[in-house]
C-alpha cells in the first residue's frame, strides 16, 4: 500500500471508526433465556452506536439453563442476528465468574476446586499441639492433607534456624487435633497442610467454587464442557461474528497462604531439581541465606503453571479455532501474592487484558498490563472498564467519560464497560451501574459510543512512543514475600503480609503515577522484554518500542541473568537511573550473600545516576532526553498525556482531569508542516499553534475533563473523511445529531439576557417523541407513603390529629413506610384502614378513573373529598376526576382504603395527566417530581437582534445529568457534561425565538424509592435544569466549516484568557 493511501485509509477511519473499534460491554444476561429478547436488545445497541456486546451469564438467569440445549439455540439466534447486521459477539466463558467451573459442573467434585497450603506454627518446648485449621472465607477452606510437619530452633516469630530443621512424621492426628514431641528445647514446631477451596453449600448460585488452575487435567475439563460445547454449536461463526473468547478473575489464587496443586512437588523437581516439600518452612519463615531461592523458585513454578496449564491452554485452543483469548487476572501492585507474575500471564494470550473498577484508577495498576502488549507487540489491550463506578446507580456520564479518557491515555484499545443488564427488573442486577436502556441517557449514549470508538481506534491504529522504561521488580518481592498472601478469603493479601513488601511495591507504583503526572510516560518492562530487546543508534529497542532511559525501582534482590542484561546495556550507553532503594544483595538462584550478584553489581554501580523522588528522577530524564511533553503554562497536576505515532502523524493525546475549564500552553518535541488540536468528537478544537525550532507549542482552553489529540503531521490534516474517499468533504464523526455541538466561549463576550421562566413538562416519552408538541403528559405515580391506622387505637388524641390532617398538604409523613406500585399490588388484611399519600407534581390537573384501589375507599385531592366508593358495583360518570390546586406548586392525592373486605389497598399505580407549569430553573424535587426518571420538556422566548459577525451561546449553567437542545425546532445538539453551553447563532431568528431543552436525570431516582433485591437501592439525587440560563453574545471566534485559510486554521483565536 503506498503510503498516501496508507494516510487517507486512517484519516477515513479517524473520523468514522470502523464497528470492531465500538466498546463491547458486559452484558449481563440475567433474566430468561431468550433468544427474541437478546437480538432486539443487540440491534437497540447498535442504534447507539454499540455494535459490539459481551454476552455474560449472570444471576437472574437460571443456572440450570447454563450451556443447555435451550441456552445454544439463543445463542444461536444471537449469532444470526449479529451475522446478518455487521455486529460482533465476544464470548465470556462462564456462569458468574471467576472462570474455570463451568458453571459449578467442575467444581462439584472437590478434586477439582483449588488447592492451598498454610501452616500451623507455634513455640514448643517438649509437645505442640494444633487444631486452628484453616477454614478460609466464609467457611471456603477445608483442611485435607498435612504435607509436612518438623521444628526448628526458635529465633522470633518469623524465623528460624533452618540448618537445624528436623522434619519427622511421628505425630498424632485424630479429630482435627495434631499432637507432636519435639524434646527440650526453645523450638519453632510447624504442621504445614493443603486447604481445599470450595464452597460449603452445594447449591450455591453462580460459581460454587475456585477451581485448581494449575491443574492442566481441570482446564482441559473446562475446555470440554465449556469451549467445545460452544464451537460444536456456534462454530460457523468463530473468528468473523465471535472474535475472542474472554476469562475474569482468574490467578494461582486458594485458600491457605500458597496455592498448590497436587503434583506441584513432582513437576518442582522436574524443573528445578529439589525437592520442595523439604524446603516449605522457608516460604513461611526466613531462615537463612537460601531462603529468598527458594521463595523464587516457589513462584517461578506457580506461575508457570498457571500461564502454561490455565491461560496457555485456553490461547492454544482458541489459536486452533481462529479466535483469540483475551481476560485478566489481577493487575494491583499489591495483589502480586495472588497474581504470581502478571507478565508470564499476559504474555500467554493473544489479546492482554486488564481490569479498571471504580472509574479513574492509578497509573500504576494500568501500565503493566497495557507495557505487556507493548513489550510483545500486540496492536490490542483489553479493558473491563467502569465497574462499580461512582456508587453505581448514581454514575454519571461525566463519570464514565473521565475514567475513558485515561483508559485512552493509558493506550486501551477495546473497552468493555461494566455493564449492560439484560433487565434491572429483576432482584439479581448486583453490580451496577447498568449503562444500556434503563437509564434516561441511554437516549444520548450515541455520544459516549462515538469518543469512546475514536479512542480505541487511534490506540489500536498507531505506534506508542515513550522514552522511559521501568524494570517490574516482581523477583524481589517474591524474594521478600514471607507468608504468601496471609490466611485470608482467596484472592485477598492479609495486611500483615502486605507489609512485607509494601515498601517496594508501593515504592514502584508511586514512580509509576508520580511519572504519569510529570508527562513522563513510560512502560514497564519485564525480564523477557529486557532478554528480547536490543541496542541500536536510537537506544533500547524491543518489538516496536524505543527506549532512552532505563529506570530501577526499590530492589533487594533479583535475577542474575536480569543483573548481567542491565550491565550490559549501560555499559552499552543506555542511561539507567536508579533510585535510592536499589541495593539488590539476593539472587533468586542462590539466595543471599550470592558473590556472583556482588561481582555484577560492583560493575553496575558505576554506570547508575542515582535519584531519590520523582522530582529528581523526572529532571534527570528530561536532562538525558529532551521532554517530549511540557508543560509552559497550567497545571501540570491536572494534565494526563501521551505519545503516539502512524505514518508520519505524531498524536499528543492531552486529557485535562480538572473539574473546571482550564488554559494550558504546552510544548512537544516534535514538528508538524500541518497541525490540529481536535477533540473526541473529531472536531477541530480553537487553538493558538505555533513552531519553534524542534518543538512546536499549542495553547488552547480545554474543557472539565476533556480528552485532545494534538496532530502534527507532514501531509494536511485533514477537517472530516479525504474528500477522495468520498466525493467531497464529510461531517467529523458524530452519532444520532451529536456531531457539532461544542461551542467554545465567544471572544468578547456579554451578557445578552439571563433566562428565568419556563413552561416546564414532564416528557416520558424520552428523545424519540421530542419532535412533539404536546400540550399535556400522562405520568403514573408508582410511589407513595402508608401507615394502617386502628379505629381502636388507645390514642385518641393522637388518632384525631391524623383523622383529621392526613389528607392535607403539609401533614407530615415522613415517617410513613414508603411504599412502591411498580412490581405489583400493595394488599393487606389488618383491621381498621389503610392511608395512602402520593404527591401529585405541580401541574397534575386530572386524576385517571377507575382508581385502582381494592374494596371501599375514599379520594381526596389537596384534602378535599372527591369521592367514597362503598357500593359494590359502581361506574364513574367521568373517565378523569379534575384536580385543583396545583397550577403553580405540588399537591397531595391521598387515599383511605378500608378493611371491610380482605385483600385490601392500591393494586397499581395512579394515572394522572399533567399540564405545563410555569417554573424557574431548579431542582425538580421542587416540582414534586423527586421520584422520576425521564425527561423533562422546558420552553421559553427570547428576542434577539443580532448584528453581522455576531454569534449566540447558550449557558446553561448546571444540569442534572443530560440535555439536548432545541431552537426554533431544530435539534442544536446533545449536552452529557460540563460545560453545558453551546452556540446558538446558526438557528437563531432575528426577533422571536422559542427554544426548548430536554433534560434528563439518572435512574438513581427511581432506584431510591424501588429497592429490589440485590439490585439495591440509590439515592434520590438533584434533577433537571438547575442553571443559571443565560443568552450571551460576542464575536464568533471559530467556525467549523471549512472555509478558513491554512494559516487560520493554525492560529485560530482560541478565546483562551477570555
Amino acid at each position: 500500500m503506498s503510503r498516501k493511501r496508507e494516510i487517507s485509509e486512517f484519516w477515513r477511519g479517524f473520523f468514522q471508526p470502523p464497528k470492531d473499534c465500538a466498546q463491547a460491554p458486559f452484558w449481563f444476561l440475567n433474566g430468561e433465556v431468550d433468544g427474541e429478547v437478546y437480538a432486539a436488545q443487540m440491534d437497540e445497541m447498535a442504534r447507539k452506536g454499540v455494535w459490539q456486546a459481551m454476552p455474560h451469564p449472570r444471576y437472574g438467569m437460571d443456572r440450570r439453563e447454563y450451556l443447555t440445549e435451550h441456552y445454544f439455540e439463543a445463542f444461536g439466534q444471537m449469532a444470526k442476528n449479529a451475522r446478518e447486521k455487521g455486529y460482533r459477539i465476544h464470548l465470556y466463558d462462564e456462569f458468574n465468574w471467576s472462570s474455570g467451573n463451568a458453571g459449578g459442573r467442575i467444581t462439584a467434585q472437590a478434586k477439582n476446586c483449588a488447592l492451598g497450603i498454610a501452616m500451623g506454627a507455634g513455640r514448643a518446648d517438649g509437645t505442640f499441639r494444633y487444631e486452628g485449621w484453616e477454614e478460609g472465607f466464609m467457611g471456603w477452606g477445608r483442611m485435607e492433607e498435612i504435607l509436612v510437619a518438623g521444628y526448628a530452633p526458635y529465633g522470633s516469630e518469623t524465623e528460624i534456624d533452618f540448618s537445624r530443621c528436623r522434619f519427622t512424621a511421628d505425630y498424632t492426628f485424630e479429630d482435627g487435633r495434631f499432637r507432636m514431641e519435639t524434646g527440650p528445647g526453645d523450638w519453632m514446631a510447624f504442621v504445614i497442610y493443603t486447604v481445599r477451596t470450595i464452597h460449603p453449600s452445594p447449591l450455591r448460585q453462580g460459581n460454587g467454587g475456585i477451581v485448581d488452575y494449575l491443574n492442566p487435567k481441570v482446564t482441559e475439563r473446562f475446555i470440554r464442557l465449556t469451549h467445545e460445547a460452544y464451537f460444536s454449536h456456534l462454530g460457523e461463526f468463530f473468528g468473523e461474528t465471535f472474535p475472542s473468547i474472554f476469562y475474569d478473575e482468574a490467578s494461582p489464587y486458594a485458600c491457605g497462604n500458597f496455592t498448590w496443586t497436587e503434583r506441584f512437588p513432582e513437576v518442582f523437581l522436574e524443573k528445578k531439581g529439589y525437592d520442595i516439600l523439604e524446603k516449605l518452612p522457608l516460604l513461611f519463615f526466613d531462615g537463612g541465606a537460601e531462603t529468598a531461592s527458594v521463595r523464587c523458585d516457589y513462584w517461578d513454578v506457580a506461575t508457570g503453571l498457571f500461564a502454561e496449564g490455565f491461560v496457555g491452554q485456553l490461547a492454544e485452543w482458541c489459536s486452533v479455532h481462529g479466535i483469540a483469548l483475551t481476560g485478566h487476572t489481577h493487575e494491583d501492585s499489591g495483589l502480586w501474592p495472588v497474581a504470581g507474575n502478571l507478565f508470564r500471564t499476559l504474555r500467554a494470550q493473544q489479546w492482554p487484558g486488564l481490569d479498571s473498577l471504580m472509574g479513574y484508577k492509578p497509573y500504576s495498576v494500568l501500565k503493566p498490563a497495557v507495557s505487556a502488549a507493548h513489550v510483545s507487540g500486540r496492536d490490542m489491550v483489553v479493558c473491563e472498564a467502569l465497574g462499580l463506578l461512582s456508587d453505581g446507580w448514581e454514575c454519571t456520564p461525566e463519570d464514565m467519560k473521565k475514567a475513558y479518557n485515561q483508559l485512552a491515555v493509558a493506550g486501551v484499545g477495546l473497552l468493555i464497560p461494566h455493564g449492560f443488564f439484560q433487565t434491572v427488573e429483576n432482584p439479581k442486577a448486583e453490580c451496577p451501574p447498568s449503562f444500556f436502556a434503563c437509564n434516561p441517557y441511554w437516549d444520548m449514549y450515541g455520544e459516549i459510543s462515538a469518543r469512546t470508538a475514536l479512542q480505541c481506534y487511534v490506540n489500536r491504529k498507531t505506534t506508542h512512543v515513550s522514552d522511559v522504561a521501568l524494570f517490574y521488580p516482581i523477583v524481589s518481592w517474591q524474594a521478600g514475600g514471607r507468608g504468601g498472601r496471609g490466611r485470608t478469603f482467596p484472592w485477598g493479601i492479609q495486611a500483615g503480609m502486605g507489609e512485607l513488601t509494601r515498601g517496594e511495591w508501593e515504592a514502584f507504583d508511586r514512580i509509576v503515577d508520580g511519572l504519569m503526572g510529570e508527562q513522563l510516560d513510560m512502560d514497564v518492562l519485564d525480564d523477557a522484554a529486557l532478554a528480547e530487546g536490543c541496542m541500536d543508534a536510537e537506544g533500547f529497542t524491543v518489538g516496536r518500542e524505543t527506549y532512552r532511559v532505563l529506570v530501577l525501582p526499590p530492589m533487594s534482590a533479583m535475577r542474575l541473568a536480569d543483573a548481567e542484561r542491565i550491565l550490559e546495556l549501560a555499559q552499552g550507553g543506555l542511561p539507567v537511573l536508579a533510585s535510592q532503594g536499589f541495593a539488590p544483595v539476593v539472587s533468586a538462584e542462590r539466595g543471599a550473600g550470592d558473590p556472583e550478584l556482588g561481582d555484577i553489581m560492583e560493575r553496575l554501580y558505576g554506570y547508575l545516576r542515582r535519584f531519590q523522588g520523582i522530582g529528581q528522577l523526572a529532571e534527570q530524564i528530561r536532562e538525558l532526553t529532551g521532554p517530549d511533553i511540557l508543560v509552559v503554562a497550567g497545571p501540570g497536576e491536572t494534565l494526563d498525556a501521551a505519545h503516539r505515532r502512524r505514518a508520519g502523524i505524531d498524536f499528543y493525546l492531552l486529557s485535562h482531569t480538572g473539574d473546571r475549564e482550564q488554559e494550558y500552553r504546552i510544548s512537544v518535541g516534535c514538528r508538524g508542516r500541518d497541525t490540529a488540536l481536535i477533540d473526541c468528537r473529531g472536531q477541530r478544537h480553537p487553538a493558538q499553534i505555533r513552531g519553534e525550532g524542534e518543538r512546536t507549542e499549542v495553547h488552547f482552553l480545554a474543557e472539565p475533563e476533556e480528552l485532545y489529540y494534538f496532530v502534527l503531521a507532514q501531509e494536511a490534516v485533514p477537517w472530516g473523511i479525504p474528500a477522495e474517499d468520498t466525493g467531497g468533504t464529510a461531517p467529523g464523526i458524530g452519532i444520532d445529531g451529536t456531531c457539532g455541538c461544542f461551542s467554545p466561549w465567544p471572544g468578547g463576550k456579554s451578557l445578552a439576557e439571563e433566562l428565568d421562566q419556563f413552561r416546564f413538562l414532564p416528557w416520558p416519552k424520552g428523545l424519540e417523541g421530542a419532535g412533539g408538541t404536546d400540550s399535556f403528559a400522562e405520568l403514573s405515580l408508582p410511589v407513595c407513603r402508608t401507615i394502617p391506622l386502628s379505629y381502636e387505637s388507645g390514642d385518641g388524641e393522637r388518632l384525631a390529629a391524623i383523622w383529621r390532617h392526613w389528607m392535607e398538604p403539609g401533614f407530615d409523613d415522613s415517617a410513613w413506610e414508603v411504599i412502591s406500585l411498580k412490581h405489583g399490588p400493595k394488599l393487606y388484611d389488618h383491621t381498621g384502614s389503610r392511608l395512602f399519600r402520593f404527591t401529585l407534581p405541580a401541574g397534575t390537573a386530572a386524576v385517571r378513573r377507575p382508581i385502582p384501589a381494592r374494596g371501599e375507599y375514599a379520594l381526596y385531592v389537596n384534602g378535599r373529598l372527591k369521592e367514597a366508593v362503598t357500593e359494590s358495583v359502581w361506574e364513574p360518570a367521568e373517565e378523569w376526576i379534575p384536580v385543583e390546586g396545583c397550577e403553580e406548586h405540588p399537591g397531595i392525592l391521598a387515599i383511605e382504603s378500608s378493611s371491610m373486605m380482605p385483600r385490601f389497598g392500591i393494586a397499581a399505580p395512579i394515572v394522572i395527566r399533567i399540564l405545563p407549569v410555569e417554573t424557574r430553573a431548579g431542582d425538580w424535587e421542587e416540582l414534586g417530581l423527586s421520584w422520576y426518571a425521564g425527561y423533562g420538556r422546558y420552553e421559553a422566548e427570547f428576542d434577539w437582534q443580532g448584528k453581522d459577525g455576531e454569534a449566540l451561546w447558550l449557558d446553561l449553567g448546571q444540569v442534572r445529568e443530560c440535555a439536548e437542545v432545541f431552537l426554533n425546532g431544530r435539534s442544536l445538539g446533545r449536552l452529557l457534561w460540563k460545560p453545558y453551553r453551546l452556540e446558538l447563532t446558526r438557528a437563531a431568528r432575528q426577533g422571536g425565538n422559542k427554544l426548548t431543552i430536554f433534560c434528563c436525570n439518572l435512574i438513581a431516582n427511581e432506584f431510591a424509592w424501588d429497592p429490589l433485591g440485590t439490585r439495591g437501592g440509590a439515592s434520590c439525587l438533584p434533577s433537571g435544569l438547575l442553571g443559571p440560563v443565560r443568552l450571551w453574545r460576542g464575536r464568533n471566534a471559530w467556525r467549523v466549516n471549512g472555509s478558513e485559510t491554512a494559516s487560520e486554521r493554525t492560529t485560530g483565536a482560541s478565546g483562551c484568557g477570555q
